[in-house]
């Protein structure tokens, strides 16, 4: 067989020539997805394609490179590795380059990830070195974007929802029927694949009933466990069970014994075309996907692999081109033809870069016995309502290793198995596995001892506050919209007529404004009288009595747009909070809180400079439609700048010395009678601005999607609802000011970041004693 890979300019390279049979159907490794490459082309036995085992990955070899090492493998027997390490002096650790961690790939969503990612480690890396072990968990939606993430959400809670309704109707059915008092999940697998396999054992198609029917793997497992995947179960006789035992049916379809019975691969098959499906649990494309994979399991003449490696680490794509950036960072790219280190120093050096399925961590959280202990607010197992049981999660990661993973898949699998078929004779329970005198019993029991001390420092740093809730901020202007797509039209005016100071102030542009409010016989309360003579200059424009002036018709926010304006609510870059006073005849100041909303459309021309301090002229749209009071301080020079806010900011609160009511104050009650629960009303987060005075904050620690899990609706109070579920909590800033106690911006570790020698917003201080 002779394999040719051509290149885009024509060149092409004969890598080698190898006879399959010689090799046993399998070819020395060589790189297939070369950049530039444009297609394999095999001269041959074009079948055996399926049975090469080539590496993958982006090695980008230049032709000259190609050449070489094709010559060095014709003319000696050398394979690509040893090819490379003769003709380039590299060690057997040396691999391709990698790109860098947190290098873009044009997926927000992904790119978002590589960035927190490298950031993470290279703080890590500047203040502790080389880490030990990097641990990966992969989740299903991590690397989704959010608008996709909903729709998957959507999806998938759709046919859960569906899927509910089938196996409830299932229960009901059994309890009618069977006269079950506890519906067990066996007992819905059983019921769902006779009804599937129209009463017919799958195996020799007799007759089975609810009562009769025995589940049987239909491909075994060579190692500890089954799999236990619905595609991979069939209801049979209990004859057929016993006769197949631990077989696989396509083998024990072709004994002697089975051919008695009536058994055989092609009856089979026409038994799984005529399944019947519940239209209300399987769309038309999962039925046929179901059966294809049913029929493919009863094809299959080995045994499944036992659990793995492969088996409990993520197949992602990004997960694994994550894994690969982070290993070849730390594993490989100070090692490249490096005479100095050798392959034994290189492997003590080594960083154990691995990635977990998320349901290895699940699976971890319920061996170890954390479930349940875990010092959360309100609960102490995982409800979601805490949002630091993503920290718990984390941990327990962290201290993963392959051996012990393995073990929890394995024990999962029993597990699965035994609930679904009961215990086989002179089987023991999933729950004593691993057993004594097996391979990995000490070393899973030594991880279930540090698993006991990690529970302690997790309550521990839960019960003290030491664990921070944060999530990703934009500080620069962004390039996201600029305004609402719907347009409004102007309010029309002649310009001789009277103008109230509310319609000077909602002028269409910041020239007009600036040219009615310097008129002489402008009012700050009154505005402009009626003055048939009145005349204005905007932009070397003049504009006469009769001329129609345009005015923005809501009052809302709004820009110029297209002979309109359109709302700029949503395209608010920072608030600004101040305190401001009054100084009454006697000259004694009597203090309020407010705030300046900062328009991005404000800033465009400051750009480069302090976003959070440039100054705002007063014919700009934050001043314009900032807070009456506010305004007249800062122009009067009765105001101190404190600070600013953005979304996702962090609000330290201290309620102890004030007496609340209303929402908030159903909101304290409830949660006192809770362990932890004064970390509910401690942490707030900034989540929008509802208007000139009026924030929307919502709990740091708390969050709605776990909220109807923890608790019944009738057990929380309507103000509860409305605060962690719908419109959050939403104080004027005045309010805010006598429970705020300080603005908590964090570096990458969760640490209040006090200063920052590359400008960063820092922390600051609300509350003035």
């Amino acid at each position: 067989m002779r394999v040719r890979l051509e290149h885009r300019d024509g060149v092409a390279l004969e890598l080698f020539r190898v006879n399959l049979a010689g090799h046993g159907g399998r070819l020395p490794s060589f790189p297939t997805t070369l950049a530039g490459i444009r297609g394999v082309y095999l001269t041959g036995v074009r079948s055996k394609l399926d049975s090469v085992d080539l590496p993958s990955g982006r090695a980008a070899y230049s032709v000259e490179t190609l050449q070489k090492l094709t010559r060095q493998m014709l003319t000696t027997d050398d394979d690509l590795h040893e090819a490379r390490k003769t003709l380039f002096n590299v060690t057997d650790s040396w691999r391709p380059p990698a790109d860098p961690i947190g290098e873009p790939l044009g997926n927000p969503s992904v790119d978002r990830v590589l960035k927190n990612v490298n950031r993470y480690l290279m703080n890590c890396q500047q203040r502790w070195g080389n880490p030990v072990s990097v641990n990966i968990e992969h989740v299903r939606s991590s690397f989704s974007s959010v608008a996709f993430a909903r729709k998957d959400k959507r999806e998938y809670e759709k046919n859960n929802e569906k899927r509910s309704i089938f196996r409830s109707s299932l229960s009901e059915q059994l309890r009618a029927d069977e006269q079950m008092e506890k519906v067990r999940e066996s007992d819905l697998r059983r019921l769902e694949a006779i009804q599937r396999q129209n009463g017919q054992c799958l195996y020799c198609g007799r007759t089975i009933t609810f009562r009769t029917c025995e589940m049987d793997h239909i491909v075994p497992r060579k190692g500890v466990g089954s799999t236990n995947t619905r595609t991979n179960f069939a209801a049979v006789c209990a004859e057929c069970n016993r006769m197949k035992s631990n077989t696989p049916f396509a083998i024990w379809a072709r004994s002697e014994d089975a051919q008695t019975r009536g058994v055989s691969l092609a009856e089979a098959k026409k038994r799984v075309t005529m399944f019947t499906f519940n239209p209300k649990s399987y769309a038309p494309r999962e039925v046929k996907a179901f059966k294809q994979a049913v029929i493919a399991r009863l094809q299959q003449t080995e045994d499944d692999a036992a659990i793995d490696n492969r088996s409990i680490e993520s197949v992602a794509w990004m997960a694994d081109e994550l894994h690969r950036r982070i290993d070849w960072y730390f594993n490989a790219k100070q090692y490249v033809n490096s005479a100095s280190i050798d392959d034994a120093e290189a492997e003590t050096m080594k960083t154990t870069v691995s990635v977990f399925q998320g349901r290895v961590t699940a699976s971890a959280r319920r061996a170890a016995g954390i479930e349940g202990k875990i010092h959360f607010i309100g609960q102490q197992s995982k409800t979601r309502l805490d949002r630091r049981h993503h920290a718990v999660d984390a941990s327990v990661i962290a201290m993963m290793n392959t051996a012990a993973a393995q073990t929890l898949m394995e024990r999962e699998s029993l597990r699965e198995s035994q609930r679904l078929i009961g215990l086989m004779p002179g089987e023991r329970s999933w729950k004593e596995y691993p057993y004594e005198g097996t391979s990995r019993y000490e070393s899973f029991h030594l991880w279930l001892d540090n698993m006991d001390v990690l529970l302690e420092l997790l309550n521990d740093a839960l019960d003290n506050d030491r664990i921070a809730v944060m999530q990703s901020q934009r500080y620069v202007l962004g390039n996201s919209i600029a305004h609402d797509a719907t347009i409004h039209p102007l309010e029309k005016v002649p310009l001789g007529s009277a103008m109230s100071a509310d319609l000077i102030r909602r002028a269409s542009t910041p020239a007009l404004w600036c040219a009615l409010t310097r008129l002489p016989d402008y009012d700050e309360k009154e505005g402009l009288p009626e003055d048939s003579h009145r005349e204005i200059r905007v932009h070397d424009t003049r504009y006469s009595a009769d001329d129609e002036m345009g005015f923005f018709a809501s009052q809302a926010a709004q820009i110029a747009v297209q002979e309109g304006s359109a709302d700029i609510g949503s395209a608010i870059h920072h608030a600004r909070v101040y305190r401001c006073w009054k100084t009454n005849a006697k000259g004694v100041r009597k203090y309020f809180y407010g705030m300046i909303r900062v328009f991005q459309t404000d800033l465009l021309r400051a750009c480069h400079d302090d976003l959070f301090t440039v100054p705002l002229p007063p014919q700009s749209i934050s001043m314009r439609y900032g807070e009456p009071r506010v305004v007249q301080a800062l122009q009067s020079g009765n105001a101190q700048y404190l600070g600013s806010l953005v979304v996702g900011d962090e609000i330290e609160m201290d309620f102890s010395s004030l007496d609340v009511d209303g929402q908030i104050g159903e909101y304290l009650q409830f949660f006192s009678q809770f362990s932890g629960g004064n970390l509910a009303w401690k942490h707030w987060v900034v989540d929008g601005f509802f208007n000139q005075t009026q924030l929307r904050i919502r709990p740091r620690y708390l969050a709605a999607e776990g909220l109807a899990k923890a608790f019944s609706d009738d057990v929380v109070p309507d103000g509860v609802q409305k605060i962690v579920t719908k419109q959050g909590w939403l104080p004027p800033v005045n309010t805010a000011s006598k429970t705020a106690v300080r603005i908590v911006r964090r570096n990458a570790f969760g640490e209040p970041r006090l200063s920052s020698a590359h400008h960063m917003p820092c922390s600051w201080q609300w509350r003035h004693e």
